[in-house]
């Protein structure tokens, strides 16, 4: 049992946040983990708060053609020593690289963890170019792991591999229902602008946006919502958090700050005490790989205002766990803010059937042993079928 060996590589350490408590179970289960990764520090923290080997390469995300031949030889050299028995790897640039370097020396399984496909909203030539190396990464691996079942049918669709599975209902690492949870003790304080500006909103329904600043994100077709529903005299409080990655975006919502009750938020590492003050999530997204913040607000009871992209519809059931609008459209998005208002009691039962739906099937000890679970079995059954 302890003889296992089991690789993470992923692009740099920012990633790491997801993979606490994961790893220390994997550890617990008889499997002797590193992780690969660029490390800032983080990686290093990681490894020793989990008990895991750590190992730095150098890997950045843009491409970089000499860069990135040397840190698949850097890589190639690291997961030699390692040797593993599973090799799993996410992030486009670190899945690149480790699925040429695990065919390369045979590592029996080989995990591309698929959290998303990049290029699903590109056109022209970047999107064939993502294309192609997503094509590379999955057909280099023995099998590529989904974290949604929408996710899935879209890779079979794009036929990119058809070695694709997920696991139950999907999700890359569970969430920690204890932490987002309304008895949690540690929701840290809310900063008193965003208390200020909620205080003075009166009985208006309370939204939220949580997510980067970015058309991807659907953050302009909120916006248009957001207008047409204080055009028919909607009363609605919204706060928007995470970080500003398009000056356009953030200029729109400078303008709805003075015009339409919003509430600006720059990025924050806990967003609990945002999710606790709402009535409603709303996350107008264009694509997932899957719909990780939605399953937070389920923890503290939030329904969720979503789209029918890939990704995010897994996670909502319509009209039971919150509402499910076309991808790109303000004027349903509208009528669907415009409905969870008026329906506030309504609202709330969906926050509790979101909760419930999100022990069934999203929290971490049911995730974590189904990943463990479907390691064990893929190491037992030989390996590689992908024909190397």
């Amino acid at each position: 049992m302890t003889g296992r060996r089991l690789c993470f590589v992923i692009t740099n350490d920012i990633s790491t946040v997801f993979y606490r408590g994961y790893l220390s179970y994997l550890r617990e289960r008889g499997w002797h983990v590193t992780i690969i990764s660029r490390d800032t520090g983080k990686l290093t923290a990681l490894g020793e708060a989990e008990g895991v080997d750590i190992v730095d390469v150098d890997m950045v995300r843009d491409p970089s053609p000499i860069r990135d031949l040397r840190s698949l030889l850097q890589l190639t050299r690291a997961i030699r020593r390692v040797r593993p028995d599973v090799l799993v790897f996410s992030t486009p640039k670190a899945s690149l690289l480790a699925s040429v370097a695990g065919w390369l020396l045979r590592v029996p399984v080989r995990i591309y963890h698929i959290l998303g496909l990049r290029y699903e909203t590109e056109s022209g030539m970047r999107r064939r170019v993502f294309r192609a190396l997503e094509k590379t990464a999955a057909g280099l691996a023995t099998e590529t792991l989904a974290v949604s079942h929408s996710l899935a049918e879209l890779v079979r669709a794009e036929r990119l591999t058809s070695r694709v599975v997920v696991l139950g209902e999907g999700s890359p690492f569970g969430t920690d229902l204890r932490r987002f949870s309304r008895e949690a003790t540690d929701i840290p304080t809310m900063d008193a602008e965003t208390a200020d500006f909620l205080a003075g909103q009166g009985d208006a329904f309370r939204l939220l946006f949580v997510g980067r600043i970015t058309a991807d994100k659907g953050v302009g077709d909120l916006l248009d919502a957001l207008a047409l529903v204080a055009e028919r005299g909607i009363e609605v409080a919204t706060v928007i958090v995470g970080p500003g990655e398009d000056d356009g975006l953030e200029r729109r919502i400078d303008e709805f700050v003075v015009d339409h009750g919003v509430h600006r938020v720059g990025a924050v590492s806990d967003p609990r005490v945002y999710m606790r003050a709402v009535d409603i999530l709303c996350l107008p997204t264009l694509r997932e790989g899957f719909g990780q913040v939605i399953v937070e607000a389920a923890g503290l009871e939030v329904p969720t205002i979503t789209t029918e992209a890939t990704g995010a519809r897994d996670v909502v059931l319509d009209g039971e766990t919150g509402l499910i609008v076309p991808v790109q459209d303000g004027v349903a998005l509208a009528a669907a803010i415009e409905r969870a208002a008026g329906q506030r009691e309504q609202v709330r039962a969906w926050g509790q059937a979101a909760r419930a739906r999100a022990e069934e099937y999203y929290s971490t000890d049911r995730v974590w042993r189904q990943y463990a679970d479907h390691f064990e079995v893929l190491l037992g059954s030989g390996g590689d079928r992908a024909g190397a």
